[in-house]
């Protein structure tokens, strides 16, 4: 799992795409909010999910809202592992993050992709 910190007060688009065979199951954990949990495998960055929050909240932190994402993979779609995990900063003055997973052996980094625009 890691923990990003996105500016407050904006509107955050957020979307996942795979590269994989195994299934791969994203779970991002906004502060105060519920958990957004999306599941599915495929290559040609097929998309697995998408969405939006509002980066507004009673209890920020003093740099922005917290955000944690978890990335998991399954061959058999019971028994989950975690995947390992690389944060990126994108874009001019950084107003787009990205999260890069490995779910196995090849360290390509691209086995579940989160990307998170503002």
């Amino acid at each position: 799992m890691v923990s990003l910190v996105l500016p407050k007060r904006r509107l955050v688009r957020i979307y996942a795409v795979t590269n994989a065979a195994w299934k791969q199951k994203v779970t991002i954990k906004p502060q105060h909010w519920n958990p957004i949990k999306w599941t599915g495998s495929g290559e040609q960055n097929h998309l697995i999910g998408h969405g939006a929050i509002l980066t507004y909240g009673p209890n920020y932190l003093p740099q922005g809202f917290k955000v944690d994402v978890e990335i998991e993979h399954s061959s058999d779609g019971r028994t989950w592992k975690k995947n390992s995990l690389i944060v990126a900063c994108g874009g001019r003055n950084c107003r787009s993050m990205y999260v890069y997973s490995e779910d196995a052996g090849d360290k390509d980094y691209n086995d579940a992709i989160v990307v998170f625009r503002w």
